[in-house]
């Protein structure tokens, strides 16, 4: 699963504008257990999930003037944490729909959280 990882800030010092745009790119192979509570309705999900760089981009606007940079810092190269997640699932007429939404904690050098929703499709049982 491809995920785009970073932040935005914008902030004036003493008239200086400056706005700053930091994204990382990464590939994520998210590996959950799930356990079914109501009837296959309604699930939680657990699991660890580990991402590889693909890329980085940074821009940064200072007074109207832009710098973008993409550099690949070693300490980036690989994201790892665990996901949260909760899933309700419900059949309509030939195959299950359902929506989850997961919270992903971070524990590499990056510290981030992320909080993802989806929505599904199962055909068959």
């Amino acid at each position: 699963m491809y995920m785009r990882k970073g932040y935005h800030t914008i902030s004036d010092d003493r008239g200086n504008t400056k706005e700053v745009e930091f994204k990382l790119d990464y590939i994520d192979l998210k590996l959950p257990i799930y356990l079914s509570l109501v009837d296959d309705f309604l699930s939680i999900s657990v699991g660890p999930y580990i991402g590889i760089f693909t890329g980085q981009k940074n821009r940064v606007t200072t007074n109207g003037r832009t710098n973008i940079s993409y550099e690949i810092r070693e300490e980036d190269e690989l994201d790892y944490g665990i996901t949260l997640g909760s899933q309700i699932t419900t059949f309509v007429t030939y195959c299950d729909i359902g929506f989850g939404i997961y919270y992903d904690i971070g524990f590499s050098n990056i510290e981030h959280s992320a909080i993802r929703a989806s929505i599904f499709f199962k055909f068959g049982k």
